[in-house]
């Protein structure tokens, strides 16, 4: 039986967007509540990070150019 490779994936912040969503909902509705012009939902970047495992190839600077 082989070893299954380690996979490599993306690393999200889930605390951070729970705690994002949670702001703007209450934005939301408090602009509701006020009964303010509805505003399109905001663009939020929150940071994540690539975690290498087995699955994902590494490509050099001189294979990268070619």
């Amino acid at each position: 039986m082989q070893d299954t490779p380690t996979l490599s994936s993306i690393r999200q912040p889930v605390e951070l967007i729970a705690e994002t969503v949670v702001k703007e909902l209450e934005k939301k509705i408090r602009q509701n509540k006020q009964q303010e012009e509805a505003t399109a939902p905001a663009r939020i970047y929150l940071p994540v990070s690539f975690q290498q495992g087995e699955t994902t190839a590494v490509q050099s600077d001189a294979t990268a150019e070619s």
